[in-house]
């Protein structure tokens, strides 16, 4: 109780930053759990499973707390292709852990936020500023920096940069939806539509996991749910400016876990653009200061 109450006495921007610290250590330690099951565990196997897990917990926990209005939605097409959006970037991001170094699968995926901008410059006319195009310019320079050493035909780049892009695509659907809906609302039907998306490919591998596969797929299930836990409350209690910055410590937390985990040392290639993507985050997430 004691804990509790300090916690409550610190102020928001301190309260914000560990959430987002937490939620950006949940992710990065569910794409390591991913990548430590890629090669024995088919890739619709691990989507399907993490979306049962979680659509388990969060159905019970919706009932248990007496919110099932939750379950209803009028927008069921909408909920629909931003599953197929998620899964098919989820899919791609399996490939990517599959064939890459995780540190540089977990940096070519982390591309999302200047999918978004292109994205949202594409198919809805948002102007981004000066500022904010200059800084996705500089972004998409990071990553050039980051594959230049690697073959054009690297499946694995192809398939994170096509994750971050279909990523971009599902946020789209979600800044939409999350004015209309509640956000167990987006979770349940998340879920729901990934696990029935991939149910048939699931079965159709016939793969059935043994009890250490299991837990594994579990703990995919709930790191991801804390994740999205951790992110909403440091977006809920404190600005995305103060918030987003640290996120960025996914970058290092990754290389430091493809070294620990995977003995896999990055190179100065990755750990340049790396930098360049974050200098270029940073100017696109925190507002230039006026005079």
């Amino acid at each position: 109780m004691q804990y509790v109450k300090a916690w409550s006495t610190l102020p928001v921007s301190v309260r914000g930053a560990v959430w987002a610290m937490a939620g950006a250590a949940s992710f990065t330690t569910m794409g390591a759990l991913v990548k430590a099951l890629s090669n024995d565990v088919p890739a619709p196997s691990i989507i399907f499973f993490r979306n049962a897990f979680s659509l388990l917990v969060l159905a019970l926990w919706i009932v248990a707390t007496h919110r099932t209005a939750r379950f209803r939605t009028k927008r069921i097409l909408r909920h629909f292709f931003r599953a197929v959006a998620g899964v098919a970037s989820f899919a791609c991001l399996i490939v990517a852990y599959k064939t890459l170094d995780f540190a540089l699968a977990a940096a070519l995926a982390y591309t999302t936020p200047f999918w978004v901008i292109v994205l949202s410059i594409v198919f809805i006319g948002e102007r981004p500023g000066l500022r904010r195009s200059l800084a996705t310019l500089l972004g998409f320079f990071g990553v050039l920096v980051i594959i230049r050493p690697l073959p054009v035909w690297e499946l694995g780049v192809w398939a994170a940069l096509a994750s971050a892009a279909l990523g971009g695509t599902a946020v789209s659907f979600i800044r939409h939806l999350i004015r209309l809906e509640p956000t167990e609302t987006l979770l349940f039907y998340f879920f729901l539509f990934g696990g029935l998306i991939t149910a048939g490919p699931a079965i159709i591998s016939g793969f059935i996991p043994d009890p250490h596969e299991i837990l594994l797929l579990m703990l995919i299930s709930i790191s991801g749910m804390a994740g999205l836990g951790f992110a909403s409350n440091a977006f809920g209690i404190a600005d995305a400016t103060i918030v987003a910055p640290f996120d960025f410590i996914r970058l290092p937390l990754a290389s430091v876990i493809g070294l620990a985990a995977f003995s896999e040392v990055p190179d100065a290639w990755l750990l340049i653009g790396s930098s360049i993507m974050i200098v270029a985050l940073y100017l696109i997430v925190v507002p230039r200061p006026r005079s």
